[in-house]
């Protein structure tokens, strides 16, 4: 049952890449997603509209051999690297769920992609741009609110309540999405002091939009562990392409976004192996 919930999750991974393609596309350069009026996707080379034939996620790439149909151009490798990520993650997240046992699974399983594609989407734009859309940023923490109060295992950490107090677990995990919000925001303000002595990651104000929307989605708890888990990562990676290129300043935010993405499924396995 549970492998052919992870085909499925997939499957669906490979739509949302695909339009999330259009995402890291479109977005920083202010043009429409066409989620509202329908548009096209076209070349931008020659501008030629893309058949739909060729806009199947990750088939249609390796059938045109990375070409434009029409003219030829290169389309690039990012395409279907983001398509084959976003699909792995959706099929590793689902798998996860079934273990974790997150109910209700529909429900856990569709905000759990919501905030995949939120980490995907903004780490491949800066990586690209290096900067990071802000209207992406704080619609990634306002679509926190609705598993906050319509799912019991969102956000994935809770302060936990006193039944005996009737305390609404819907006022809770606001409480708590605020809580994480907030804690993740004020670190990485803290340590954009640091910058200056360490260089080794810039830490930009898209860091710290970036740190406040997944606290949003994490709580207090697992947005630690995610800081962390992402900050080690920096430093290893950095430390490795410090020593092939010789370049120390990098963007912090695809680092931040790997360490949130691991602590919203391993956050408390982290915590137990840490504290033993």
């Amino acid at each position: 049952m549970a492998a052919i919930i992870m085909a499925f999750a997939g499957g669906f991974g490979a739509i949302v890449g695909s339009f999330l393609n259009v995402v890291i596309y479109r977005l920083p350069r202010g043009e429409p997603l066409g989620l509202v009026r329908k548009s096209r996707s076209g070349c931008p080379s020659c501008d030629a509209q893309i058949l739909w034939y060729d806009n199947i996620p990750l088939v249609s790439w390796f059938v045109l051999r990375g070409r434009c149909r029409a003219c030829g151009w290169g389309i690039p490798l990012r395409y279907p690297l983001v398509e084959g990520l976003t699909a792995t993650l959706f099929a590793v997240t689902a798998g996860r769920a079934v273990v974790l046992g997150w109910s209700p699974l529909l429900g856990a399983l569709v905000a759990a992609a919501v905030f995949t594609a939120i980490l995907v989407s903004t780490a491949a734009i800066a990586i690209q741009h290096n900067r990071i859309p802000g209207g992406l940023l704080l619609t990634g923490g306002l679509l926190a609110i609705v598993p906050a109060v319509g799912l019991d295992d969102f956000p994935l950490s809770e302060l936990g309540y006193d039944m005996q107090a009737n305390i609404q677990p819907a006022l809770v995990s606001l409480l708590a999405a605020a809580a994480g919000s907030g804690l993740a925001a004020l670190a990485l303000v803290g340590l954009r002091t640091l910058y200056r002595v360490f260089r080794s990651a810039a830490i930009g104000s898209g860091c710290v939009g970036l740190g406040a929307a997944a606290g949003a989605w994490l709580g207090p708890r697992l947005v630690v562990t995610g800081l962390v888990v992402g900050f080690l990562t920096a430093v290893l990676v950095g430390a490795i392409l410090c020593l092939l290129t010789r370049r120390r300043e990098r963007s912090l935010a695809p680092f931040l976004a790997a360490g949130f993405w691991v602590a919203a499924l391993w956050g408390e396995a982290l915590e137990r192996l840490i504290l033993g």
